[in-house]
C-alpha cells in the first residue's frame, strides 16, 4: 500500500511501501510535486519498504530537479533506503 500528501511548502508525505507494485504511483507524486515546487521535500516518515526501483526514480528526479534549477531534500529517511542505497552504491 502507498499513498502521498503534497502541502502548499512543496513537502511530499510518502507512506508505505515504495517498490516495485507502488512506483508508477511513487512517480506521478512526485513529478507532480515538482511540476508544482521550486523546492521539493520528500519526507519519508511513513515508509514501510523500499526497493531499488525506487532508488532509480529518486536519482532520475535529483536529475531532473538540476536541470530545473530546483531542489530535492530528503526527510525521515528509514534505515532501510540508507542500507540499500550502501549496498547498490548509490550513497556515494
Amino acid at each position: 500500500m502507498f499513498s502521498h500528501k503534497l502541502d502548499k511548502t512543496g513537502e511530499l508525505l510518502l507512506t508505505g511501501d515504495l517498490t516495485l507494485q507502488n512506483i508508477k504511483d511513487v512517480k506521478d507524486a512526485l513529478l507532480n510535486a515538482i511540476n508544482k515546487a521550486s523546492a521539493v521535500t520528500l519526507n519519508l516518515d511513513g515508509v514501510t519498504d523500499v526497493d531499488f526501483s525506487f532508488l532509480q526514480l529518486l536519482r532520475a528526479a535529483q536529475k531532473s530537479c538540476e536541470i530545473r534549477e530546483k531542489t530535492l531534500t530528503l526527510e525521515n529517511v528509514p534505515k532501510r533506503y540508507q542500507e540499500l542505497a550502501e549496498e547498490s552504491g548509490f550513497a556515494h
